[in-house]
């Protein structure tokens, strides 16, 4: 029994060692990944907005078939399509509703840089179907460098973090020179890359929210 708590003891050393190297390491990755990581986040943001944009497109088309007019204000609007009154619906924000001559027309902003990078500017046609124009979202550049600084800035704390667990000065010294090698090594990417992909090999979204929940392994 001695000996297996002593090889625990021992093993445990290693462990934290290595465990501290590779989420530093993979810190470093998800820093490297943010950019594709927020073009897959707006990409999936829009076709959101798009499917909500026919839905308030059919909704109001409906509305003016029963009432002879279409709802006259905003939250009339988003009522009427069953979407928050507010017009807040999967990360974008309808604004600028405007009843017209022709039908109707509003906006649909994201939070600029975090949930998307254009304004989607809807207009009502005729034939009770929708036309949309993508227009760059003011704002969207700082507001994705200041959402990229937050997230690599709490990454550092939790690097920082690891490295306060060594118990004496002279183990946080060796895990510090070990980090160091490790990460001005030219196979630290392809290793984080590796303890960042899924079971098909591939990174995603996914696979790297798996890593944060520890249903992967990352030694």
């Amino acid at each position: 029994m001695i000996a297996v708590n002593e090889k625990r003891r021992g093993r445990a050393g290693f462990t934290l060692i290595e465990l501290i190297v590779v989420i530093s390491t993979t810190a470093v990755m998800i820093g490297l990944l943010l950019p594709a990581i927020q073009r897959g986040r707006e990409e999936t943001g829009r076709l959101k907005c798009k499917a909500n944009i026919r839905k308030i497109g059919l909704a109001l088309h409906n509305y003016e078939t029963r009432n002879q007019k279409y709802p006259a204000t905003l939250a009339d609007a988003m009522e009427a399509s069953g979407l928050p009154t507010n017009g807040e619906v999967d990360g974008y924000k309808a604004s600028s509703y405007e009843v017209t001559r022709s039908g109707w027309k509003l906006a649909m902003n994201p939070l600029p840089g975090v949930t998307g990078h254009e304004v989607g500017h809807v207009m009502s046609l005729p034939t009770g179907t929708t036309r949309v124009e993508w227009k760059p979202m003011p704002g969207a550049a700082a507001g994705r460098a200041a959402m990229f600084a937050a997230v690599r800035a709490a990454a550092a704390v939790a690097v920082e973090e690891l490295f306060s667990l060594p118990r004496t000065e002279a183990e946080r010294k060796q895990v510090g020179e070990k980090v160091g090698r490790e990460a001005n090594d030219r196979l630290t990417v392809p290793e984080a890359f590796n303890a960042l992909a899924g079971t098909d090999g591939r990174v995603s979204l996914a696979s790297i929210r798996k890593v944060g929940t520890g249903t992967l392994s990352l030694i």
